[in-house]
């Protein structure tokens, strides 16, 4: 009897240090597995994040410098400036060395269209058709924007083409100190009285 109440007490202990175990180490090691994994998903939704972030910022970065990119390529295609001693300075340089004589030249009052200033260029003309025809190309290939807004044109009895042209020039509002006409082979045309002098008979 007393053997078996011995056996009893000690298969209680063990079971006892059964539970024990499981409370002290198993399940603290369960709880500590499963916190891991928590973490390992909470760095695996970051990492995500983060890589979504990423890959949304470069996308931004992209589209910005392709706007920045078009903005500067149409800002290029007008002029700084649109003062009238630059567009006749400009004229003559044109003007060089062909067969279109100007006689004289007259401006209307800038006007403003939206962001643009806009202002208006007479040019009564003589010349050959060459002449006319190359002035044009001038004109229509120039890298700022120069609109032909009006031509008129009739033969005289020599054959050779007179008449009048308009042009449009459209220049940004900002402000621009740089004189974009000017350079060192025209500077002395601009200090003629009569730009268009070379051109008269």
């Amino acid at each position: 009897m007393q053997r078996n109440k011995k056996i009893i007490i000690f298969v209680f202990m063990i079971i006892m240090l059964g539970f024990g175990y499981v409370d002290l180490i198993i399940k603290p090691q369960v709880c500590r597995k499963e916190a891991l994994k928590e973490n390992i998903k909470a760095c695996q939704i970051n990492v995500a994040q983060s890589e979504e972030l990423s890959f949304y910022e470069n996308r931004i970065n992209e589209e910005n410098k392709k706007v920045s990119a078009e903005v500067a390529y149409i800002k290029n295609k007008f002029f700084k400036s649109i003062k009238q001693e630059d567009i006749i300075i400009l004229l003559t340089e044109m003007l060089k060395d062909s067969d279109f004589k100007v006689p004289s030249i007259s401006f209307s009052k800038v006007r403003r269209e939206g962001s643009l200033n806009i202002i208006n260029v007479t040019l009564p003309f003589e010349g050959s058709y060459k002449g006319v025809i190359t002035f044009l190309k001038k004109i229509r290939e120039y890298k700022r924007k120069i609109i032909i807004s009006s031509l008129h044109i009739e033969i005289i009895e020599n054959k050779n083409l007179h008449g009048n042209i308009m042009l449009d020039f459209y220049g940004l509002l900002e402000k621009d100190e740089n004189n974009e006409f000017i350079k060192k082979s025209n500077r002395d045309a601009a200090s003629k009285a009569n730009p268009f002098e070379c051109f008269d008979e």
